[in-house]
């Protein structure tokens, strides 16, 4: 790049980071319906029974704010404590929050007569331009009772064991014992199982102790079983280094993932968090080797022979960030055009920057997706798995580390007559971590550190535009600082 040509490309960096300030601030229309205090005090004032002194709100708790992309509203839940002064007992009343951007028609009912808490009850605060109301009751997951009854849970578990793999077809489970892991009301939930068997069978097989049963929307479950039992027929499922669960069988009809088991002590990123509240020289030690640790093991995925499947690329990646940027746009019009030059400018560096060959890519790999357990690491949730050039991944995963960090520091609060938390310090350290694992992962598979460096800027910024979509003031100010400090330090 010529003399000309570089003062030109700075000249449109600072139009393009220019631009980006004009997410920095959170509407107050958009904060204010995210503060329990103004939906508390609001919701008192108009609600009968509190003005009465007949009902007493005592706590008010916000979740799930998120930007709704066909109606290009905010929703989320507002759980209630509401205490009745008459008795003293206390209850929850959980209602469906949904916000309405200025610009945008308020709601046909603004309220009805029906006593507080009960199915008919709705209020709108149009000093919020929030609208609450009790949420019709969330659809039944169908195969969740099947997946939690212990004898009938046994029943499909030996079914589908034995179907889904040779190991398994004598397969004899005398009992199990499940515990819901993870469950999204009408969508998807996850359940381990711990297993007995006879103990005449149980002497002569080697069966699992646990297994893990995942279930499905769509079509994901296939595909991450397609690419789990890929991996499992390649050396990585019996590497040393790094562990994978074994996917033992995929039941179409009902959309249910089983595989085994991954140990884990703890998460990755539990212990990334512990080092950013106490660096001390032991922590770190243990944080520097489960990083290399987890260099390897990403590296053994990425040299394992892709099989069939989706190819992913920086044009999809790009084309979904300027998707939702467009989708933030029509819901908060002030923000239409801000991400374009930004984007544009990214393109220009990524097409003149060639990718590395591709890999078998993790697709979404984060700390959380990383397990520890006495030295070894284990890589979970494959749900995602593609054909991509290494930077995807290991760009994803070094954002999620300074993500996880400047979470961390903006939760601390020094001690008593301590010292306020120093940024400059910290950011220096959340950095050194990261090149630390760019480096050992490096020096095993070459990579090009300018591509890492683009999708790192992609996706932190994408974590820009998240943090409007949530209503994350702090993470937002945490992006766009972060924003800014690496494409100084890598790319400008």
């Amino acid at each position: 790049m010529s003399g000309t040509e570089r003062s030109v490309d700075r000249s449109f960096l600072a139009i393009a980071m220019a631009d980006t300030q004009r997410f920095a601030a959170l509407p107050s229309w958009l904060t204010l319906a995210a503060r329990p205090d103004s939906v508390s005090n609001l919701l008192v004032r108009s609600t009968p029974e509190f003005a009465a002194g007949t009902l007493r709100l005592d706590s008010c708790k916000i979740g799930g704010l998120r930007l709704n992309a066909t109606t290009h509203t905010w929703s989320g839940s507002y759980t209630l404590t509401v205490i009745t002064p008459a008795t003293g007992q206390g209850h929850v009343v959980l209602l469906q929050g949904t916000l309405f951007p200025p610009g945008q028609p308020a709601p046909k009912h603004a309220r009805t007569d029906a006593p507080f808490g009960s199915a008919a009850w709705r209020r709108y605060l149009p000093a919020l331009r929030l609208e609450l109301a009790i949420p019709s009751a969330a659809p039944d997951l169908p195969i969740l009772p099947q997946l939690t009854d212990p004898d009938a849970a046994r029943a499909l578990l030996e079914r589908a064991m034995r179907q889904g793999q040779p190991a398994y077809r004598d397969i004899q489970i005398q009992a199990c014992v499940p515990e819901v892991l993870r469950y999204h009301p009408g969508l998807r939930a996850t359940v381990r199982y711990q297993l007995s068997y006879p103990a005449a069978r149980a002497a002569t097989h080697a069966w699992p102790a646990a297994v893990i049963a995942k279930t499905y929307e769509s079509d994901t479950g296939q595909h991450a079983y397609d690419g789990m039992r890929a991996l499992w027929r390649t050396p990585l499922a019996s590497a040393e280094d790094v562990t994978i669960a074994e996917p033992i069988a995929y039941l179409p009809e009902i959309k249910l993932l089983i595989q085994g088991p991954v140990p884990a002590a703890q998460l990755l990123k539990t212990l990334i968090e512990a080092v950013i509240r106490d660096p001390s020289p032991a922590i770190l030690a243990e944080l520097d080797a489960a990083l290399r640790k987890t260099a390897v093991g990403l590296v053994a995925l990425h040299r394992t022979p892709t099989p069939t499947g989706p190819t992913y690329g920086w044009a999809e990646e790009l084309a979904e960030v300027r998707r939702f940027a467009d989708t933030l746009a029509a819901a908060a019009p002030v923000l239409a055009g801000a991400a374009t030059s930004l984007l544009a400018w990214l393109d220009v560096h990524a097409t003149a920057t060639p990718p590395d060959a591709h890999v078998f890519a993790h697709g979404t790999f984060r700390p959380n997706q990383v397990l520890l357990h006495q030295g070894q690491v284990g890589l979970i949730d494959f749900d995602s798995w593609c054909s991509a050039e290494p930077a995807l991944d290991l760009a994803l995963f070094l954002t999620s580390i300074k993500d996880i960090g400047l979470s961390v520091m903006s939760k601390a609060t020094p001690r008593s007559g301590g010292a306020p938390v120093d940024v400059t310090v910290h950011i220096a350290r959340v950095e050194a971590i990261c090149d630390s694992f760019l480096a050992a992962y490096a020096m095993l598979m070459p990579v090009s550190r300018r591509r890492v460096a683009l999708w790192e800027a992609l996706d932190t910024f994408s974590l820009v535009l998240r943090s409007w979509d949530r209503v994350k003031p702090v993470r937002l100010a945490n992006m766009l600082f972060l924003l800014d400090q690496h494409i100084r330090r890598h790319l400008a």
